[in-house]
């Protein structure tokens, strides 16, 4: 109830905190501590509300908060025959949550994942649709064939999920796990605080990644899905980089990919509303790119996006909103 009243007054625009959500969170922490000392043995119950309870945290941007009651959790996990991947398997539902929480407050907090990435049990039927071959039926456009192995594994199940994207072909279920395990891939394999990676395309390709695989975890039709402030200023940051990293004689080697980078900054970015003016860097720099790969329309600057990770449904709104600015 404490989450329920929680988002239900941030979509008011009134903040994640309120005296009813407060008080249905300390009735829910006394109760858990009292489950907890009253038996030996973990109870599911106990799972449920620990998970709420890192729900309404980072609801409220309480990542120190957040911390504690996954750590905590993850401690009654272990008390449990098979863990996390035992849950996963009996109850997928639950188990996606603990992920999700996780991933949520590793994007938030730039630190690693504290599940981590490895992989768990699928649960039985009636979740399960097979998937076709995804290596086999996904070619990388041009430079990502040039990333690492797990930036480029990342990207053939991203361009998979894509291609997934509005078909029968997922369900429910299985489409929020493919979401969740690239996403806890790519962050375990560089926390957004620790250094950077290394290598320029890969750095700027694990950030737009992020960037845009955050738009497809948090999109609702209530409101635009933004990527963390933290993400979003290191993807900044990095694009700056990458402009002097990339150009080779004065001509840019990989304007399609730089193009995509732009749009995904852009629509991922908590001030969305500030790319689209017509002096801002972004839409400077989009321009730019637009008049070297010779499109003059949104339909085939939509077709030579599409050629990289993008759902038309989540992306092309706010994308040809900013064109129809810039053009």
């Amino acid at each position: 109830m404490a989450v329920t009243r929680a988002r239900i007054s941030r979509s008011q625009g009134y903040g994640g905190k309120s005296l009813e959500s407060t008080r249905h969170f300390l009735l829910a922490l006394g109760l858990l501590r009292r489950d907890l000392g009253a038996n030996s043995k973990p109870q599911y119950s106990s799972i449920v509300v620990a998970v709420s309870l890192a729900i309404y945290a980072n609801l409220n941007g309480s990542t120190s908060e957040s911390r504690i009651h996954l750590e905590g959790l993850k401690r009654i996990l272990e008390l449990r025959p098979g863990g996390l991947a035992a849950l996963c398997s009996s109850t997928p539902e639950v188990g996606n949550k603990i992920r999700r929480v996780d991933l949520e407050l590793a994007l938030s907090a730039g630190t690693p994942t504290l599940f981590g990435s490895q992989p768990l049990p699928m649960p039985k039927l009636p979740y399960i649709i097979l998937l076709d071959d995804r290596s086999s039926c996904v070619a990388l456009p041009y430079p990502l064939g040039e990333t690492s192995p797990v930036i480029n594994s990342a990207m053939t199940d991203v361009l998979a999920l894509c291609k997934y994207a509005g078909s029968a072909q997922l369900s429910a279920f299985q489409y929020q796990d493919l979401v969740i395990s690239i996403l806890q891939r790519l962050i375990d394999y560089a926390p957004l605080s620790d250094e950077r990676l290394l290598h320029p395309l890969d750095n700027v390709c694990q950030l737009g990644l992020l960037a845009f695989m955050s738009t497809i975890l948090s999109h609702s039709r209530e409101k635009r899905p933004a990527c963390s402030i933290l993400l979003s200023d290191l993807l900044r940051t990095c694009l700056d980089r990458f402009d002097d990293e990339i150009v080779y004689d004065g001509v840019n080697k990989y304007p399609s990919f730089h193009l995509w980078l732009m749009f995904i900054y852009a629509v991922s970015a908590p001030e969305y509303e500030q790319c689209c003016n017509k002096d801002s860097f972004v839409a400077r720099r989009i321009q730019v790119l637009a008049n070297a790969l010779i499109l003059e329309t949104w339909e085939n600057t939509a077709a030579h996006l599409s050629t990289y990770p993008w759902v038309a449904a989540f992306h092309d709104e706010p994308s040809k909103k900013l064109w129809d600015i810039i053009c």
